[in-house]
C-alpha cells in the first residue's frame, strides 16, 4: 500500500465506518494535514470537526517526538494515524499539545472492531 493509498483508505474508514465526510489535501505542500473530517458537507465551508495527518512508516522506524512538534501549530483538532509506533516522547508531546495518535496496532484494532476486511482488501489488491 502506498502512502497515498493509506491516506485514501484511513479517509474512507472514517466515511464508511464513522459516517463523517472526509477531504483529501492534496500533495505534499498539505500543512500538516492529510484528511479533513466533518460530520456534514457544507457548501458554506464549515470548519471540520478534526485533521488527519497519515503516516506510513515500518514498525522499526518509531514517530520520534521531534517529528510530533513540527505539527503543534495545526489549528484544528489534529489526529496522526500511523502503520508504526510513536516513541514516548513522541507520546508526551501529543498528549500536552492535544493531538490524537493511532499507532499500528491500534489501527489494527479499530480495522477488526469495525470489520473494515473488505476495505483493507481493496487497497491492498491494488
Amino acid at each position: 500500500m502506498t502512502p497515498t493509498d493509506l491516506e485514501e483508505f484511513v479517509a474512507r474508514f472514517y466515511e464508511e465506518k464513522h459516517e463523517y465526510v472526509t477531504q483529501l489535501t492534496q500533495g505534499s505542500w498539505d500543512g500538516g494535514v492529510d484528511i479533513y473530517v466533518s460530520d456534514e458537507i457544507d457548501p458554506n465551508g464549515r470548519l471540520p470537526l478534526f485533521a488527519i495527518q497519515v503516516k506510513r512508516y515500518d514498525p522499526s522506524r518509531p514517530i520520534s517526538g521531534s517529528t510530533i512538534e513540527r505539527y503543534i501549530e495545526v489549528e484544528n483538532t489534529l489526529t496522526i494515524v500511523s502503520t508504526g509506533r510513536f516513541t514516548q516522547p513522541a507520546r508526551r508531546i501529543a498528549n500536552h499539545a492535544r493531538i490524537n495518535l493511532i499507532n499500528g496496532e491500534d489501527l489494527c484494532w479499530l480495522i477488526e472492531k469495525h470489520n473494515a476486511y473488505a476495505l483493507v482488501e481493496e487497497y491492498l489488491d491494488q
